[in-house]
């Protein structure tokens, strides 16, 4: 069955958070551009990628397709970059409505060249999902000429601070002192066992320790105000050393 293409667009500050890890993280529009950062969406190891679409530029006729690259409609309507896919919550992308009224021809225009694009996605884009996957598991497997991987996001480190963002912005509504998500941000990136999180976010929810959040140490962060917490990091840490005596 021929999959179907919707385009969508990603929320700035999503980029910008993305991009302290990352400087190939694309933006998502420059502020005298009336374009929104548009792409299209795939599932890779059931993550959702965003793969940004460029604008057709007279450069895209003279190149060729690549395993990070790839022209649409021979680059007569841009470009799909899988080299800049970013790993992408739901929450943080709006499909795009192409029939919406325009207000001027430069609108009108643009918005021609979305349908344009997203008709030959769902007409000839074919395979675009396997070539997504295809540079997702070469990049995975060290198998990419050193060019490539210049230019390719760091996907699997980004990966993991979509998880992070994903895990800061579920706690955040919860809390009733902690309001600032820099400081959800400071704890997680500091935290050595990561899987006690939110435990560990809860503690520091109240009005006095809720203050000094960025001037902990990291030594400070990973002392634990609840003995029950240690009992249970022993616990884990105990069978995981059993399991690696176990005789196969």
């Amino acid at each position: 069955m021929m999959e179907t293409y919707k385009l969508v667009t990603v929320k700035s500050k999503y980029c910008d958070y993305l991009r302290k890890y990352d400087y190939r993280v694309s933006f998502n529009a420059k502020e005298k551009e009336l374009r929104p950062f548009v792409g299209v969406l795939f599932e890779i190891d059931n993550m959702k990628y965003f793969a940004p679409l460029s604008s057709p530029k007279e450069k895209h006729l003279k190149m060729k397709n690549t395993v990070d690259f790839y022209k649409i409609d021979g680059g007569k309507l841009g470009a799909i970059n899988f080299n800049n896919m970013i790993p992408i919550p739901e929450t943080e992308y709006e499909y795009i409505d192409t029939n919406v009224p325009c207000l001027t021809n430069t609108e009108k225009k643009y918005q021609e060249m979305l349908k344009d694009q997203l008709r030959w996605l769902n007409r000839d884009g074919k395979g675009l999902k396997i070539k997504a996957k295809t540079l997702y598991m070469k990049s995975m497997n060290n198998e990419l000429p050193k060019k490539i991987i210049d230019r390719c996001c760091n996907f699997l480190m980004l990966e993991r601070k979509c998880i992070e963002y994903n895990r800061v912005k579920a706690i955040l509504p919860e809390l009733k002192y902690i309001k600032d998500e820099n400081d959800l941000f400071y704890i997680y990136d500091n935290l050595f066992k990561q899987e006690y999180f939110e435990a560990k976010v809860k503690k520091y929810d109240t009005p006095e320790k809720c203050e000094t959040i960025q001037n902990l140490t990291i030594e400070e962060i990973n002392k634990s105000y609840d003995r029950s917490i240690d009992i249970e990091i022993e616990r884990l840490d105990n069978i995981e050393i059993d399991n690696d005596n176990i005789d196969i």
